[in-house]
């Protein structure tokens, strides 16, 4: 958690009440190289915060895998679609190397952002929400 907090912090002045608020809902995940952690057809429910190795993001087009993303250190993904409207992801995520990120579930997301007004990660969360990596369609 330290990390995250770390590079959260290089983004905007962050409270000890923000750390422990964070703390409550990111859970770290490492992951060996080729894992797919986010899977088209399936429900996707969380975002993900890339802390260290690199991930590539990609398609299926007749029948040939189509990478369209590259993600390393900093970058946030998701599938947007699938988080915010329930809908199955079209798009799968896969680690290219060995990898640490912090995962947050949507619900957990919206806690964070409705936390109050005083609550500065909100601004965090709504700047880089919207640039979290969507894949193209």
């Amino acid at each position: 958690m330290q990390d995250l907090w770390h590079y959260l912090k290089t983004q905007l002045p962050l409270s000890e009440a923000d750390y422990l608020l964070c703390e409550r809902h990111f859970t770290l995940v490492s992951l060996p190289p080729k894992s797919i952690f986010i899977e088209a057809g399936r429900k996707i429910d969380v975002a993900y915060f890339l802390m260290d190795g690199f991930v590539k993001g990609y398609k299926w087009f007749s029948d040939k895998e189509l990478v369209n993303h590259l993600a390393g250190p900093g970058d946030y993904l998701a599938s947007i679609e699938s988080l915010t409207e329930g809908s199955v992801s079209t798009e799968s995520f896969e680690s290219v190397s060995s990898c640490r990120l912090y995962k947050i579930n949507y619900e957990s997301l919206e806690q964070l952002k409705q936390s109050g007004s005083h609550f500065t990660l909100k601004r965090i969360l709504d700047q880089r929400f919207d640039k979290v990596v969507p894949m193209a369609s």
